[in-house]
């Protein structure tokens, strides 16, 4: 689904997830997981010239993690873990995806860049093909 590039959209990606994922374990870390990559995507992406932000959910089945890309419009930049002060208000994102994704990463596009993250089965069992 494609949302636009705006600090007022983050709750839209919430809600599609929410409702894609009723009932599924993994929810709430996949809704924050989300929450964080998509405000990264509307702080990168073209906002001033009607940016976008496309989320793509690939529910895991038979012992597949669960997989959320966020692709953004924006200049290609590349996520980075930042060590954050106690008493900064921003720069945890990556940091909170890292921490709880089963695995996560980022590709340059030709229109911007997209990251991913992969959320484990219940169980945390993951059958590797």
């Amino acid at each position: 689904m494609t949302f636009p590039g705006t600090a007022t959209a983050i709750s839209s990606p919430r809600g599609f997830a929410a409702d894609l994922l009723a009932g599924d374990p993994r929810l709430d870390e996949v809704v924050l997981m989300l929450s964080e990559v998509a405000t990264n995507a509307v702080m990168h992406t073209a906002t001033g010239q009607g940016g976008t932000f496309l989320v793509t959910i690939s529910s895991g089945h038979h012992g597949e993690p669960l997989r959320v890309e966020v692709h953004d419009d924006g200049a290609d930049t590349q996520p980075q873990v930042n060590q954050s002060g106690a008493d900064e208000t921003h720069g945890r994102g990556v940091a909170i995806v890292e921490a709880l994704a089963y695995r996560w990463g980022c590709e340059p596009c030709t229109h911007g860049t997209k990251v991913w993250f992969e959320a484990a089965c219940p169980g945390g069992v993951v059958t590797q093909s």
